[in-house]
């Protein structure tokens, strides 16, 4: 009987314990075979033939405990290799609350949800200059009007906007103009300040 705990549980292996009190060794004898004793024989005197799983009626090559993968899986899950497998709950309502299921491509999806992106990526158009005229108080007339009077380019690039994007004074809420997107950004990086624009403006000359 062994009686250092820091060495092997199987009786006269002298070798230190690693895993669930057996050395190395023995432990990997548990893990293919599950029995730490159990010592295979050399490929010499082994039978030749495909080993297989453990489970009767199963055919498949084992991978540890002398069961294949579903079997052994099944062990880890459930506790019993021949328990069977749960079927998984399948969701009866989406995320917002929705019932309208159906099937593509052998995956579910709402089609309420579904439509409900469509009708939201129609609808940003409208939703832009709705943004503005709540904002602002311009209307989208007046914001073509003002665009048309800028002969349809960004106020300091004259470049045609992509994003079009109207500038106005933080602080008094007025409408300045309308502007594309990159010099919109720029303006608002550099605080509104033209006396940082036009240190920013002699640096690059003098560069």
């Amino acid at each position: 009987m062994q009686t250092d705990p820091t060495s092997c549980s199987v009786a006269d292996c002298p070798r230190p314990a690693k895993v669930r009190g057996w050395c190395h060794k023995h432990y990997v004898r548990w893990w293919t075979h599950g029995d730490p004793l159990t010592v295979e024989t050399s490929w010499s005197t082994r039978v030749r033939q495909d080993p297989t799983c453990s489970v009767e009626g199963c055919s498949q090559r084992p991978e540890g405990l002398g069961w294949c993968q579903k079997h052994r899986k099944r062990w880890r899950t459930y506790g019993d290799p021949l328990a069977p497998p749960k079927p998984r709950p399948r969701k009866v309502l989406c995320k917002r609350g929705h019932s309208d299921w159906a099937l593509a491509a052998d995956k579910r999806y709402c089609r309420t949800c579904q439509q409900e992106r469509k009708r939201t990526a129609a609808a940003r158009g409208l939703s832009t200059a709705a943004a503005r005229k709540y904002l602002y108080g311009i209307t989208a007339a007046e914001f073509d009007a003002l665009l048309a009077s800028q002969n349809n380019a960004c106020a300091i690039c004259g470049r045609p906007p992509v994003r079009p994007s109207l500038d106005h004074d933080h602080s008094t809420g007025t409408i300045r103009g309308i502007l594309c997107h990159q010099c919109n950004i720029a303006i608002g990086l550099l605080q509104d300040s033209p006396r940082i624009l036009r240190a920013g403006a002699t640096y690059l000359e003098s560069h």
